[in-house]
Parts: structure tokens; sequence; C-alpha cells
């Protein structure tokens, strides 16, 4: 009867010892977490480009063609001029022969002269090449003032 009772005794503490008699805790699982994205940056503004210096004296047309027959150059002169640019025509003796230049525009910096140059190619598709112009006596007057609101219309 003793061994009974040592065995009794023995099953009921190892089922105090084990926990028989305690209610099961469930472990917590791992939750899901979705993941966390930062919130888009607001991309940076780009700083604006400092205005270059104008040229004293000097200033840039853009020439969108030299004709041998003065009807030519009138006749794309007086198209451009309709669409409202500020557009001139000027004559230049070039190995014994007088060429009729149209020019458009007349900008102090060559920067200026660029833009108008992007916004003829873009709008109207003619071919064009960059000028100096020593003298401005050459230039219409309101020319350099038209050219500004162009590319500042254009932008």
């Amino acid at each position: 009867m003793r061994w009974r009772f040592i065995l009794i005794c023995g099953l009921a503490l190892s089922g105090v010892a084990c926990g028989d008699d305690e209610e099961q805790v469930p472990e917590p699982q791992p939750q899901a977490q979705a993941p966390q994205t930062p919130p888009p940056a607001a991309p940076p503004e780009p700083e604006p480009e400092p205005e270059p210096e104008p040229l004293s004296g000097r200033f840039f047309t853009v020439q969108v063609g030299a004709f041998l027959n003065p009807g030519s150059a009138n006749g794309l002169r007086d198209r451009l001029a309709d669409q409202g640019l500020p557009v001139w025509t000027t004559d230049q003796q070039v190995g014994g022969r007088l060429f009729h230049r149209v020019r458009v525009g007349a900008a102090s910096t060559g920067s200026e002269a660029r833009r108008l140059s992007e916004i003829l190619v873009e709008s109207y598709g003619v071919p064009i090449w960059l000028a100096l112009v020593i003298s401005l006596e050459s230039v219409p007057a309101g020319a350099v003032e038209a050219t500004q609101a162009v590319v500042a219309g254009a932008n």
C-alpha cells in the first residue's frame, strides 16, 4: 500500500509540476505588419538660373533665310510678320553677290536668342542660325521689346 501512496503522490506532483491544472495561455502570434513606406518626398525645385549679363553694344538675332531674290525674302518676312513675330530684312554683299537676309528678333543675350530659335523651330519649322548684330541701326525700332515678349509668352 505504501507504493500506491507513493505512486499517487508522484502522479499528483507531476501533474502540478507540468501544469495540468493551469490554463494554457497561447503564445502571441507575430502580427504581419504592413510595410511602411515613407511619404513621397517632394521633388526639389530647380534653382532659377541667374540672368546673364547683357552684352553691351551687341545683340543677337535669329536668321531664318538668305535669298538672292528680294521677293523671296520679302515673302518669308511677310508670312512671319503675319504671325506676330518681330521680323526684318537686311542686305549683305557676300562674294560679289547681294543676299537678302530674313531675321527674327533682336536679343541682348545669347540664351534669349537660343530660346527664340527654339520657339521658331518648334512652332514654325523654319531652319535657323544665330547671328550677331553689331549695329542696332539695321534692327527696326521695337524689335528688342517684341523679342522679349515672344520669349516671355512661350514660357
